[in-house]
């Protein structure tokens, strides 16, 4: 179909949601042919499997199409929130990150009915299970939300790297990757306190110039950089960084991203007689 975005193995048979429409493929791995299109809600993208039901999230029109893997038909469709997006089954219960809103819609599977909708951050899309808590990754509002899954209440918000979009548990370490800052927070599942790996600031000089102090320096997300000096070599002067500043010494402040500039020098400008006379040194750069 238009868009295969993501598929789910059952047995011998693979099942493709088409995120461009409003069909399922069924493939038979073992001819490599299409058995049957399934039509499911408006662009399915992921999918849970529970027993011998496949839990499709339509993204598209906030629905959830459940199909009997045994009959390859739909059984039902529940309504959740909106964009529903990937889900995370905990017992019989599935949790469903809504990225329109701010929700995880949970259904009881055994019935196929919503249980409760949890308000967490902006655009939940991904979850981890650790233990009885559910570590949903909000990428508009930066934060990871825990939810307690036995009680279906919001434990508490951690602060993260921007664009938080899915997570990787290693230990009691859980690693979320920050897609719009090239960072990865690190979450401790047992304190539910956190860490950033930090960027990486670089600072370099052109032509007739150096640079005074540390570079490249890590620096924490958040945190300033520390000071560092464009020197001119003799007859010529800082102009600015290749960024278009020009504070020197430099010192960045509120770091959210890796930062790589270069400082520019220029000749210096002699005055005589009231007339401004240029350096006439021909700069070569190799």
């Amino acid at each position: 179909g238009s868009g295969p975005y993501f598929s789910t193995l059952v047995g011998t048979k693979l099942y493709v949601n088409n995120g461009n429409s409003t069909e399922v493929s069924v493939i038979n791995t073992s001819t490599d042919t299409v058995l049957t299109t399934i039509s499911v809600g408006l662009s399915p993208y992921s999918s849970t499997l529970v027993g011998n039901k496949l839990y499709v999230s339509n993204n598209g029109d906030s629905t959830v199409s459940v199909i009997d893997t045994s009959t390859d038909t739909v059984l039902t469709t529940i309504g959740v929130g909106s964009g529903p997006y990937f889900s995370t089954l905990v017992g019989t219960k599935l949790y469903v990150n809504n990225s329109g809103d701010s929700t995880v819609s949970v259904i009881d599977t055994s019935t196929d009915t919503v249980l409760t909708a949890i308000t967490v951050g902006s655009s939940p899309r991904s979850s981890t299970l650790v233990g009885t808590k559910l570590y949903v990754a909000n990428v508009s509002s930066n934060t990871v939300s825990i939810i307690n899954t036995t009680t279906d209440t919001v434990l508490t918000t951690i602060n993260v790297g921007f664009e938080p979009t899915s997570s990787s548990l290693v230990g009691l370490k859980l690693y979320v990757n920050n897609s719009d800052t090239n960072t990865i927070s690190v979450i401790n599942t047992y304190t539910d306190s956190t860490s950033i790996c930090p960027f990486t600031c670089t600072y370099t000089a052109g032509s007739y110039g150096s640079i005074l102090g540390n570079t490249p320096q890590s620096v924490d997300i958040g945190s300033n950089s520390s000071p560092v000096t464009a020197v001119p070599a003799n007859g010529y002067s800082f102009s600015s960084w290749s960024d278009g500043s020009t504070a020197n010494p430099r010192v960045d402040t509120n770091v959210t991203r890796n930062i790589r500039v270069t400082a520019n020098f220029s000749p210096l400008v002699q005055q005589s007689g009231g007339s401004v006379i240029y350096c006439t040194d021909t700069i070569t750069t190799f």
